[in-house]
């Protein structure tokens, strides 16, 4: 502004090289908690009600502007919530992130984060969508520069509705928090079964938006095929309605007794 140059030197450190060994971990956003992995840990749980509450405060106000006829961008105070939402998330984030990149794990699977197809509770959803989805994918690939860690994405549908232990895909598997498999039997907390799940997609291939009701087919297909191939009966939620392309009628799945159920 006052006619003088500046000069900024920026150090750009080298790409870390990928790590060569370790295990890989599950990552979930949860209903009540950020993240749930695959070896069964909750981050983020104390983090979730300060944030909620946070959130209610904002939408309280954006209705009273509203009916004000006031434009929410205008307003401070209502910025000032989003920000503050916005830094939250962030920074928690990158702190669980960064926790657990210092372990001996290869890598993170994680969901494909253009796209929601999981279980999160709808305020949760529009939390993540709004402010979440730009700081974890940032923190993601800073980590993969930064640590050599590895990341995959995979497609995120019906991970909050399949057994991880069997693989089925029922609606009535998952009840909030609570995970009770309709066919195996197993019981477990509802979003580190769904960090599991997206673990056991790591050899998948990406297949895109899981919104997309065509390849949400797909996905569902390949899953009920996999396990019909796996215990020799349809799923139950497809009963005995038969093979559409040939004509024959399949098993329906009964629940088997001697699968174990596991905590």
């Amino acid at each position: 502004k006052d006619g003088s140059l500046q000069f900024v030197l920026q150090k750009k450190s080298p790409i870390a090289r990928p790590r060569p060994e370790g295990e890989y971990l599950g990552l979930d956003w949860g209903m009540k908690s950020l993240f749930a992995t695959s070896d069964g840990r909750l981050f983020g749980v104390g983090a979730m009600p300060h944030l909620m509450e946070l959130d209610r405060q904002a939408q309280n106000l954006a209705k009273s502007l509203q009916r004000q006829g006031i434009r929410l961008k205008t307003n401070r105070r209502y910025r000032n919530f989003q920000r503050r939402m916005r830094e939250y998330i962030t920074n928690e984030v990158n702190r669980i992130l960064n926790k657990l990149s210092t372990e001996d794990i290869q890598g993170l699977t994680v969901e494909k984060l253009d796209a929601r197809g999981g279980g999160m509770s709808r305020d949760m959803n529009r939390l993540v969508t709004r402010f979440g989805r730009a700081a974890i994918k940032k923190k993601l690939a800073s980590l993969q520069e930064d640590t050599g860690l590895d990341v995959i994405e995979v497609n995120a549908a019906y991970t909050s509705r399949e057994c991880s232990s069997c693989g089925l895909v029922h609606d009535g598997n998952r009840k909030g928090l609570k995970f009770s498999c309709r066919f195996c039997g197993r019981k477990t907390h509802a979003d580190i079964n769904g960090a599991r799940v997206v673990l056991s997609r790591r050899s998948w291939h990406t297949q895109g938006d899981s919104k997309t009701k065509s390849q949400r087919g797909t996905v569902r297909q390949r899953l009920d095929d996999a396990f019909e191939a796996r215990w020799g009966c349809a799923p139950p939620t497809r009963g005995s309605t038969g093979n559409p392309k040939t004509g024959s009628r399949r098993r329906s799945a009964v629940r088997l007794a001697t699968v174990p159920s596991q905590g």
